[in-house]
């Protein structure tokens, strides 16, 4: 009945005995078993609403300030905190970057006070806004363009990390960094 669980034999290190957990806390980013990812996106939207009810005054419906003014604070100040370590988790699956950008759709319906039935789309569009997932895209390759020109050697073999064997694909194995973005 169920799935079989793993045991794992206990490690030690300095006599002293070290747990397995099922997530990592590590430089802010919450790292599982199954590198998922689900526990960190719910973490990212619990700390996002957090910092929107601290911004609402000022970028809500009723902000005195411009739109503009709005949409720079949401980029200043929004869009880092929700996308903090995205070139490691942005590989995330699908369910859970649609969660990201239902989060981000509702602030910014917020912030230019749109009705209902304006579409999604055009709210990012009039405000010259990407969807988050190419948000992501383009800065993860920012991110390995910057790691493949580093003069240190041992940082720039970071991102050989595909698997040379033509019959096994890994994710990354067919990744072309240096393709442009296209539009969505």
């Amino acid at each position: 009945m169920g799935g079989h669980r793993p045991t794992f034999p206990a490690l030690r290190l300095f006599d002293d005995n070290i747990q397995w957990f099922s997530v990592v806390k590590y430089l802010g980013l919450h790292i599982d078993s199954r590198l998922t990812f689900k526990k960190h996106i719910d973490y990212l939207a619990e700390k996002f609403w957090g910092r929107i009810l601290l911004a609402i005054s000022l970028i809500g419906r009723r902000s005195p300030l411009s739109l503009e003014n709005n949409v720079i604070l949401y980029k200043q100040i929004l869009r880092p905190v929700i996308t903090y370590g995205s070139p490691v988790w942005g590989a995330a699956a699908a369910t859970h970057m649609k969660k990201i950008q239902v989060i981000l759709n509702k602030i910014l319906r917020v912030m230019t006070n749109a009705p209902w039935y304006v579409r999604n789309d055009v709210i990012h569009n009039n405000l010259h806004m990407e969807p988050i997932s190419n948000y992501i895209t383009k800065l993860s390759r920012s991110v390995f363009k910057c790691i493949e020109s580093h003069d240190n050697p041992i940082i720039k073999a970071q991102t050989l990390f595909t698997y040379p064997h033509p019959k096994i694909k890994y994710a990354y194995s067919s990744t072309n960094w240096r393709n442009p973005l296209r539009p969505p």
